[in-house]
């Protein structure tokens, strides 16, 4: 590795690090401060035993999540609102949402195909996560286009409904433990089976 490209990873994973720093000491809560923490670990250990796979699938679920609070928890989106603005506020922060969550769909949806066109060296495989992901994502999306929707019939024709918006965060939270508990499971069992590949080169080692 020559000079300039290990300064420029440098650079990259000290930015990563501000980053990470930045949204999680704005994070509301514990629960996100571990699921942050956590699934970026579980990545990094896919990563270190070369499990592209686990890789791929997990920054396509968590990055979106850490765009969303950069957005809104550096305050480049204001999440609050007036009664006067209150329709429109309402309007965007949720409109973000739903096209934050859209933009790993597709990616997840053709996760095999399209990494097996960009490293066609890399050992593709399909996992638990390719079926379950994308419903995952598409519930999320579907939640931000009914509170979408529900904010006008509420904040612009003062209908008293706010269903889908009560469920939000609780639907989130499911959402983030499935993928914490698959991600866990891929993670824990790739990690045997290179433990378990690498063993016979180990012993040759020892004698």
């Amino acid at each position: 590795m020559t000079e300039k490209k290990r300064s420029y990873n440098l650079y990259s994973f000290a930015l990563s690090v501000l980053v990470l720093i930045a949204v999680l000491v704005n994070a509301p809560n514990i629960f996100i401060y571990t699921y942050l923490i956590y699934n970026s670990i579980l990545i990094l250990i896919a990563l270190r035993i070369k499990d592209f796979n686990i890789v791929a699938l997990g920054i396509l679920m968590i990055c979106p999540y850490y765009l969303e609070q950069v957005l809104f928890n550096l305050g480049l989106v204001s999440l609050k609102s007036s009664d006067d603005d209150r329709l429109i506020q309402n309007s965007i922060i949720f409109g973000i949402q739903a096209s934050i969550n859209l933009l790993p769909l597709y990616p997840l949806v053709k996760r095999m195909e399209i990494q097996s066109k960009l490293w066609p060296s890399v050992k593709i495989r399909a996992t638990p996560a390719d079926e379950v992901f994308p419903w995952l994502q598409l519930c999320l999306i579907s939640l931000s286009f009914f509170c979408l929707i529900e904010n006008y019939l509420r904040n612009g024709l003062n209908y008293q409904v706010q269903f889908f918006y009560d469920i939000f965060d609780i639907t989130g939270y499911i959402v983030f433990s499935i993928t914490t508990a698959i991600m866990s499971f891929m993670t824990i069992d790739s990690y045997k089976n290179h433990r378990l590949s690498i063993l016979p080169t180990l012993r040759n080692k020892q004698t």
